[in-house]
């Protein structure tokens, strides 16, 4: 397993991970998930809150994440499986 921190850009989308995974959100933010490698347009994604998480079960599907443009804190905790 692979504990790790990514910082993230309110403005651009950031590549989390694309393996299975545990993902916990440190502040407001927005995350986007594909099966495709390519960065979302700023019209998609979900919105998630400070402390929620989100769990992806496979490998190959791409989990992308910008802050919200109110965060203050700009990371995401990835534990990779």
């Amino acid at each position: 397993m692979v504990n790790k921190r990514v910082l993230i850009n309110g403005d651009n989308w950031t590549l989390l991970t694309d393996k299975a995974s545990l993902i916990q959100f440190n502040g407001d933010a927005y995350m986007y998930i594909n099966d495709v490698a390519n960065v979302p347009a700023d019209s998609v994604g979900f919105r998630m809150a400070k402390g929620e998480k989100y769990i992806s079960s496979t490998n190959g599907v791409y989990v992308y994440s910008k802050s919200a443009p109110s965060a203050d804190v700009y990371s995401v905790t990835v534990l990779e499986v």
